[in-house]
Order: structure tokens, then C-alpha cells, then sequence
């Protein structure tokens, strides 16, 4: 396969029957963020009664407009259904576009991507559940065997595929049932407790180590952080591309109910390139992620288990140690300015090492040395090409931003803010806000300023400018998510971002949390110490030329932004936001971070807690603006 296309993919947890507004809002899914090649169902597909829906669907009447995979989970299914497939053990059409995948097994879409699945629940003698709907050791073993040498032929729609690797290089594990500890090493607490979790589930995911694993048990929403594994992997044997060593790592979700009572989220949508098709080019395999933990299940002691290692995965470490920098896939239509190309960043392209004799952009230093733009992204505080950067602080990866805790953050406090409790007190629960709140937003590329100005610009500003479109639109997103989270605490975002003008400055914007009731005095605070350092504001800000930078404040007490620029030979205080909302805060010496540094120790559980009610407050958000 020469030519490299992610195949889109949208899996949902348990339908529970309600075919008809389903699929209603399936299509406006697929209509909006679509099209999707595959849609996968890993909870109960059908409700527990013979209705008129299922004589519906069974009959054509019902519309399913993407292809449709399902497994059982622990009913049995309705006998319109049974009579259609007649064996449930190799699974077969039920109607146009929805197929029952079989008790377990694996399949490849037409797109490549490779799919291990297994129906049911773990076998128990206590279990009141039909025992053809279970599965024990033996059948665990069978599938690995089988996800490693080869795959089913189910339609037309799934492609028989064999390779000469022995290893299984699995896309997606669908399970009913979690994989059993699989909250082990994560900072991210469950809602609700999953009662049922299994022992062979959490052997399957560990030998076949998928790059993504599924289970639809319980109303629960649960996006886990990535865990890694020590073994490693060879990816794109259908490329020619020998990519060996590669360390990976699986992503785990728990999907709610589709129009459950408790609104859990329900369905999650992905980008995906096989793993058989990566390369080093378009399809270049992702670096492992900086919020990635240990494996849950390693080390673990299975009942009657003859273990064999095996290898694949998601995403991934690079060999080299000096590159840590997590891959992200552009949105639609970005072209990398090197190689031409879509599917990944200029800071990605595999050329990019390549252009410094022909082409690499260099900038200016002082001294008239110049230097390249990879070059300064390595060295960059907040490039994260950086291999120094401090993943510890790392809270969220997006699309064309990240999310750092602050390093000696402004961090109010629960009892009465003053002078007599300074920020940095060794004290993880004293924070107002878990983790203390204060964070950056950073662009994942190296820019020097957000300032958008599609106007009187050629054609080679106009994709910079298309990116700091994108940039600040996904920095606007995380701050209503951010207000959310400041919001169950009666605090909200004050944020500030500071240009300047020269091509080595990373732009980013600070986001602090302010206690409602002193969000009166922010604005004539800042006001107030602008003046008093002879500052001249305005509402709006209009960049001249490169040698102009900025500050920007803003307040959400309804008024416009506050702006001050400044050229490059203006002096200007770097620690201006910080030093008034330190006023505000009451912090005593918060003007310097380096007066608030925290232990290593503390700054670890702070972003842990700051990243798990970022998450909640990211999935009501979500629910609320689906």
C-alpha cells in the first residue's frame, strides 16, 4: 500500500435497543464529523424484549449509515437475530450495514486496520449467564494464537490479510468486560465503580497489546491515560518500512450508554492509521505521549496461563532517547510547508533535518549568527521537540495545543487568601483549585505571537496565519473547559499572554483562577500598575510589523481585553500579569515563580490532581455541546 489514508472510526458503547434514535444520531455524527469507514458497538446492542424496533432494523426499515460491527455482551440476543446469523459462533449479516463479529476472533477492515474481538462475559461456575456466552482460558489462548497468524473472512466488507510477521499488531481490542486493574497507575479516578472486571480480558490486552482497547460494561465514561509497554515493536511490514524497537502503548476507554438517565458519554471518535501501514514518511508512528504511565498489568499472575510474549501497540517512543516529542496529527486540510505533505507538522517532517542546505527557515541572533527553526525548537523551554522539557507539568496533549501547570504558580488557597499563607506552602490539599489551577497553554508549534490578522497578508503569511486560527480556536476551547472546572470552586480565568517581538520567544497564555469575590478589583489593578509603569492601553491591537510585541489580559467581567504593545528596544517587565495578580491574590513575593517553587514531589501530585478534574470537567463540557 503505497498510499497512506487514516481510516476514521467511531466507536459507541451500549444502543440497549433504541435503534431508531440511534441511528438518527449516528447520521448527524457522520453528517458533522464524518465520513466514518467503520462504527463499533462493545456494549449491549439489543434491549432486553422482542420489539418493534428489532422487526424494524432485522427488516431494512431502519437506516444504518455507516458499517456496523457489534459482539454480545450478556443477553442473549432476540431469536429475529438468531435465526438471520444461525451461528453464533462465526457471526454473520443481520441486516445492511450491521454485522455480529462472532464469539472471538479478529478482522480487518477494508482500510487495514486490524481488530480483535471477543464476546460475552468470563466464565464463572457461579454465572447464571448462558455458558455459550462466556469464554474461559482456553478460548483466551485460541485467540491470541489467532490474532498472531491470521484473520477472518466475515464480508465483504472485511478483507482476508496474512503477513509474514508472527507478531499480532492489533489497531482495537473490543471487549464487553474491562480488562481487570486496568485503573492501576492512573491519576484519573472512576465515578462509579465497575463491579465486574476480568482477569482475561486483562491477559488478552496484555499479550496483544493494542493500540486501542474498548469495553462497554456499566454506564461509565473512562478515558485512561496511555500505558506503555516494555516490549517493542515492528510496524509497517506492508510498506517496506522497517521500523523496529519502537516502544508502544495502548489507550483504554470505558463507554457509557447511548440516551442513558445519568448523560454519560457514550461514543468515542478516532483518526486511525494501521499499524501494518506505518512508515516513516505520511504515516510516521506517534512518540509516546507525556501523561503516558506504567502498564497496569505486567508482572501479573494469571489462573492456567502459558504465557508468550508479544509486541504491538499505539503510539510510541522513538528508539532514540533524544526525541521525546509526542507526533500530532493536523487538522484537515494543513499541508506541512517541507515536504508538501499532509498528515503531520513541519516540526514532524521527516525532511526537516534535511533542508539546511536547502531551504530550512534561519533566523537572526544577535552577532549575526543565525540559526535554523529546528534548532531553536530544540532548545526551546516549551518546544516540545525540547528533550529537556518537564513532562511532569504536562497536563493535556490537543491538536494544536498543550496543557503545563505553571511552575511556581499563583495558587489561591481555601481559607482567606493573605500574606501569612504565600504560595508554595508544602501542602497538596490547601489549594482552592485541585492542582492549584494556574496553567499554560501552549502552542504545540513554535510561535512567537497569537495575533490574527488575515488582512493585507501574502500567501506565504496566510497558512501561519491559518495555524494561529486553529491555535487560538483550541486555546478558546480549553479555557470554557477550564472555566468550568474554576467554577465548582467559585473561582474564574483571568488569562494573560505576552508577545515579544523576536523569533526565539514561544508565545503561550497563563490562566489563573481568581476567587469570584475579588474579581471586582482585577481590572483596576491592572489598570492601576500599567499606569504606574507608564503603560498606554487599549481594546484592540493592530501588529505593524515584526518588531512590535504585546501584552494582553484578559477579564470575564464582560468588558474587551486589556492591550499594550511595545517594540523591541522598549523595555518591559516580564513578570507584569504575574506581579498584579499576585496583588490581587494577596500572594506575598508571587511576582517571581522562582520564590514558588514547589518540591518535585508536590509539583507530581498536583498535576495529577489538576489533569483528573480537567478530564471531568473536559467530558461536561463535551456532553454539554454535543
Amino acid at each position: 500500500m503505497n498510499e497512506f489514508k487514516p481510516s476514521k472510526i467511531l466507536a459507541v458503547g451500549s444502543v440497549n435497543g433504541k435503534f431508531q434514535s440511534f441511528f438518527e444520531k449516528i447520521t448527524k455524527i457522520n453528517q458533522k464529523n464524518g465520513p466514518f469507514d467503520v462504527l463499533l458497538v462493545t456494549g449491549e446492542f439489543f434491549g432486553d424484549s422482542e420489539d418493534i424496533e428489532v422487526k424494524n432494523l432485522v427488516s431494512g426499515n431502519i437506516k444504518v449509515p455507516i458499517s456496523t460491527y457489534i459482539i454480545q455482551a450478556e443477553r442473549e440476543f432476540p431469536s429475529r437475530v438468531q435465526l438471520k446469523i444461525q451461528d453464533l459462533d462465526t457471526g454473520g449479516e443481520i441486516c445492511e450495514n450491521i454485522f455480529y463479529l462472532g464469539k472471538a476472533g479478529i478482522f480487518q477492515t477494508l482500510q487495514g486496520v486490524r481488530i480483535a474481538y471477543i464476546s460475552g462475559t468470563e466464565f464463572s461456575e457461579d454465572n447464571e449467564i448462558d455458558k455459550s456466552f462466556t469464554y474461559n482460558a482456553e478460548d483466551i489462548q485460541k485467540m491470541i494464537k489467532t490474532c498472531s497468524n491470521t484473520s477472518s473472512n466475515l464480508s465483504s466488507e472485511i478483507l482476508t490479510h496474512s503477513t509474514n510477521s508472527s507478531k499480532p499488531n492489533i489497531d482495537i481490542l473490543l471487549s464487553y468486560l474491562w480488562p481487570s486493574k486496568v485503573q492501576k497507575n492512573s491519576s484519573i479516578e472512576l465515578q462509579d465503580k465497575i463491579t465486574s472486571q476480568s482477569l482475561l480480558i486483562k491477559q488478552l490486552c496484555e499479550e496483544l497489546k493494542p493500540r486501542y482497547a474498548f469495553a462497554g460494561k456499566g454506564d461509565v465514561f473512562y478515558e485512561r491515560e496511555p500505558f506503555k509497554y516494555t516490549d517493542t515493536l515492528k510496524v509497517g511490514p506492508e510498506t517496506g518500512t522497517d521500523l523496529t524497537n519502537t516502544i508502544h502503548f495502548t489507550r483504554f476507554l470505558g463507554l457509557g450508554s447511548f440516551e442513558s438517565e445519568k448523560k454519560t458519554r457514550w461514543f468515542y471518535a478516532m483518526n486511525l492509521t494501521p499499524l501494518n501501514f506505518m512508515n516513516g514518511g505520511k504515516a510516521a508512528p506517534s512518540l509516546l505521549p507525556p501523561n503516558t504511565t506504567e502498564c497496569p498489568f505486567e508482572n501479573a499472575d494469571y489462573k492456567k496461563r502459558d504465557r508468550e510474549q508479544a509486541d504491538p501497540g499505539n503510539m510510541f517512543w522513538s528508539h532514540n532517547e533524544n526525541q521525546q516529542r509526542p507526533l500530532k496529527v493536523p487538522h484537515k486540510g494543513y499541508v506541512c510547508r517541507i515536504c508538501n505533505q499532509p498528515g503531520h507538522f513541519i516540526t514532524d517532517c521527516s525532511q526537516r533535518n534535511n533542508r539546511n542546505n536547502s531551504g530550512d527557515q534561519r533566523y537572526q541572533q544577535p552577532g549575526n549568527e543565525t540559526i535554523s527553526k529546528s534548532d531553536i525548537q530544540i532548545r526551546c523551554w516549551f518546544c516540545l521537540a525540547n528533550p529537556d522539557i518537564n513532562k511532569r507539568l504536562i497536563v493535556s496533549v490537543g491538536d494544536d495545543v498543550y496543557l503545563a501547570m505553571a511552575k511556581g504558580g499563583l495558587i489561591p488557597k481555601k481559607n482567606e487568601i493573605s500574606k501569612e499563607n504565600p504560595s508554595g506552602k508544602e501542602d497538596h490539599e490547601d489549594y482552592l483549585v485541585p492542582g492549584g489551577g494556574h496553567v499554560l497553554i501552549i502552542p504545540i508549534e513554535h510561535v512567537n505571537n497569537l495575533y490574527s490578522n488575515p488582512e493585507n497578508i501574502n500567501n506565504a503569511a496566510k497558512k501561519d496565519q491559518e495555524n494561529i486560527e486553529k491555535i487560538n480556536k483550541e486555546s478558546e476551547k480549553y479555557i470554557r473547559i477550564i472555566s468550568l472546572l474554576y467554577g465548582d470552586y467559585d473561582c474564574v480565568p483571568v488569562t494573560f499572554e505576552l508577545c515579544r517581538a523576536n523569533d526565539f520567544h514561544h508565545t503561550f497564555t497563563q490562566v489563573v483562577p481568581v476567587p469570584k469575590d475579588r474579581l471586582s478589583n482585577v481590572r483596576e489593578m491592572f489598570l492601576a500598575t500599567g499606569n504606574a509603569d507608564n503603560l498606554s492601553w487599549s481594546n484592540t491591537h493592530k501588529l505593524e510589523d515584526s518588531k512590535q510585541g504585546y501584552f494582553k489580559v484578559s477579564i470575564p467581567d464582560g468588558k474587551a481585553p486589556l492591550i499594550t504593545s511595545f517594540s523591541r528596544g522598549q523595555r518591559f517587565d516580564l513578570q507584569f500579569g504575574r506581579r498584579v495578580l499576585a496583588l490581587v491574590l494577596g500572594i506575598e513575593n508571587g511576582e517571581d515563580w522562582k520564590d514558588c517553587v514547589l518540591s518535585d514531589d508536590l509539583e507530581s501530585k498536583m498535576s495529577k490532581s489538576f489533569s483528573s478534574a480537567l478530564n471531568q470537567a473536559k467530558s461536561r463540557y463535551e456532553l454539554e455541546n454535543k
